[in-house]
């Protein structure tokens, strides 16, 4: 079974921050990293509507740039393992605020 710490539900920064919203999770199971796929994506709510792959995220951690438009963005991770077992996180709601 494929077990891990999900992503946290919401994050914020500041609009131009020196620092990056972060998102991240932790596997809990044991696995060869050669048999473990981690793939970011963004979508357009906390349903996963219109999921878009960001390319180059294949780990646990993802940061997001606060020099984005302050606005809330929504962002989920699927991860495979030996090609067979997949399984997604929640999504997470970061937040751009405005300063």
């Amino acid at each position: 079974m494929l077990a891990f710490t999900d992503v946290p539900k919401t994050a914020e920064v500041e609009y131009q921050s020196e620092e990056a919203a972060s998102v991240s999770f932790e596997l809990l199971t044991e696995y060869n990293p050669e048999d473990v796929s981690i793939q970011w994506y963004s979508c357009d709510d906390i349903n996963k509507a219109n999921p878009k792959r960001m390319t180059d995220l294949t780990t646990e951690n993802l940061y997001i740039d606060a020099y984005i438009e302050p606005g809330e963005y929504y962002y989920f991770a699927k991860i495979t393992v030996g090609g067979a077992t997949t399984a997604e996180t929640r999504v997470c709601t970061v937040t751009i605020k405005e300063n």
